[in-house]
């Protein structure tokens, strides 16, 4: 494979098109004392996860993403690992998309529905990360 492997297992997945808004979470996750592994579109990203899922203890997706469309991610995501904390981030006051996520992610109960609001992530992350089992 041409994937290299990455070295240890604190990696978190986060895929999203605009790029300020993953410098900032990017921050936050490093601070935690995660690594950061960012990609713009969902195949780039499913190429890694695939090959070694175990690494990831979370991924944080945009609800729109280039190319593949998020809810085609998350399908392949889930089909990999069923158990992986999925925070899909929505925009603020997205209620139509909220609700077509979480409809449609209803049965797995690792995927999260929100916004991510900056003051709020290191206190999600905390909690999707421990729940992971």
């Amino acid at each position: 494979s041409d994937v290299a492997a990455l070295e240890g297992n604190d990696h978190i997945l986060v895929i999203d098109a605009n790029g300020k808004r993953t410098q900032l979470i990017s921050t936050v996750v490093r601070n935690m004392g995660y690594r950061s592994m960012v990609f713009q579109n969902g195949a780039e990203a499913l190429k890694i996860f695939r090959v070694q899922p175990e690494k990831f203890k979370m991924i944080i997706v945009n609800h729109d993403l280039p190319g593949m469309k998020t809810e085609t991610f998350v399908d392949h995501i889930l089909k990999i690992d069923l158990n992986i904390p999925i925070l899909v981030e929505t925009g603020y006051n997205d209620q139509k998309t909220k609700n077509k996520f979480t409809t449609k992610f209803s049965t797995a109960n690792s995927v999260v529905v929100k916004p991510v609001v900056m003051e709020d992530l290191q206190k999600t992350i905390t909690r999707l990360v421990k729940e992971k089992v």
